[in-house]
């Protein structure tokens, strides 16, 4: 939930941007890159923040209850779920960026969160799977494939017993996967956000982005 409403965020400081042509001021200081990349980075951190302040208040209620039904490992798994929520939103946040450069309405923007809500619904109902069973060859694939591995792997996580080789490559293959979409939707980010009054189809906007 924390992915999917702060890269709604973005999507839609990205839309307001174009549609009201903030954005061709800010390009004449900053390339197309710097911009997408800064305003990912700016909207991750106060995410990150409140999420911080959340696990935070978390802890210290636990703490001071004095509730002993909750496990040893709480506070290392509530560790582990800031960690996989700045991987996730990383992932999740290009292809919202990507997707808000593609149009210039907010009425056009709802359209264009369906097929990365889609993914995202994957991996949550991939984590139920995990609850059950997290050693099931279905975790495994889960919590390794990019898209589903921050739901995933958390489950698997706080279910203890992940080979720390798993958790290794998880996340080379997510930080290799955000360097790769991070290059991918830069250019498709470059574009499409100045050409504005209609909708930009994919391949127009990637022939667009061509240096």
């Amino acid at each position: 939930m924390a992915i999917s409403i702060y890269g709604g965020f973005l999507l839609v400081g990205v839309v307001e941007e174009k549609s009201s042509r903030v954005v061709e001021v800010l390009l004449s200081r900053l390339r197309p890159t710097e911009l997408l990349a800064g305003k990912i980075a700016g909207i991750g951190l106060v995410g990150l923040a409140q999420f911080a302040v959340v696990a935070a208040s978390a802890l210290i209620a636990l703490a001071t209850s004095g509730n002993t039904l909750a496990p040893k490992t709480t506070p290392g798994t509530i560790g582990w779920i800031l960690f996989w929520f700045v991987l996730g939103y990383g992932f999740y946040s290009v292809l919202f960026a990507a997707a808000g450069s593609l149009v210039s309405r907010q009425e056009e923007a709802q359209s264009m969160t369906f097929p990365i809500t889609a993914v995202l619904l994957l991996g949550y109902f991939f984590s139920f799977g995990a609850v059950q069973s997290p050693d099931s060859a279905a975790a495994l694939v889960g919590s390794l494939v990019p898209p589903t591995a921050p739901m995933v792997m958390t489950v698997r996580i706080a279910n203890g017993g992940v080979a720390w080789w798993q958790i290794v490559l998880s996340v080379l293959l997510m930080l290799a996967t955000i360097y790769g979409m991070v290059q991918l939707a830069g250019r498709i980010y470059a574009g499409a956000v100045l050409r504005i009054g209609r909708r930009v189809k994919l391949r127009e906007a990637w022939r667009g982005g061509e240096v």
